[in-house]
């Protein structure tokens, strides 16, 4: 039996540069199509979804009794278009009898959906939590240049600036 954000289709939004969720991998399995992580039979996975707020390193973080598992981040919208997100390990806080700690950073870009796995092939369950911390992000700046006149009089600009973005121009901005 699956529960709620075991399903890729269910994942659970996070929410913001800083949140918080908790892990449960009880009454979890796999789905048809989901990328293995640990390799392990009898596997259990937990998903979410995130939408970075801009552009910048993230880190994230499982940390529990048993946080044996692993995170990776993918983009795509489906299973089956998911494509991996390089990550780096983080060192984290040594573990404690009661506390181990599993942590990744990557680099996101504003506006793009994330999807979030952990995966464990624990036999047993136990609840964790996950953090997800972006503590700053870049503003990827614009820049404009004006080449040439048009032929009617009027300026051309040529812009550059972050993929899938966009600028606007109103008359009377002040650029001239």
């Amino acid at each position: 039996m699956l529960f709620r954000s075991d399903l890729f289709a269910d994942r659970k939004a996070l929410v913001g540069r800083h949140a918080e969720a908790v892990v449960t991998t009880r009454l979890g399995g796999r789905e048809d199509g989901e990328p293995p992580l640990t390799g392990g039979p009898g596997a259990r996975s937990v998903w979410w979804r995130w939408m970075a707020p801009g552009t910048g390193d993230v880190v994230l973080q499982v940390a529990g009794p048993f946080a044996a598992g692993r995170l990776a981040v993918y983009s795509g919208e489906q299973l089956a278009n998911l494509a991996r997100v390089p990550t780096t390990p983080v060192d984290g806080p040594p573990g404690t009898p009661t506390t181990q700690y599993h942590s990744v950073r990557f680099q996101a870009r504003k506006g793009v959906e994330y999807a979030i796995v952990y995966e464990t092939s624990d036999p047993g369950y136990s609840t964790e939590r996950l953090f997800l911390d972006q503590p700053s992000i870049t503003e990827m700046p614009w820049s404009l240049r004006i080449p040439s006149a048009a032929p009617d009089g009027g300026v051309v600009l040529e812009a550059s600036g972050p993929p899938d973005s966009e600028i606007a121009l109103e008359e009377g901005s002040g650029i001239g």
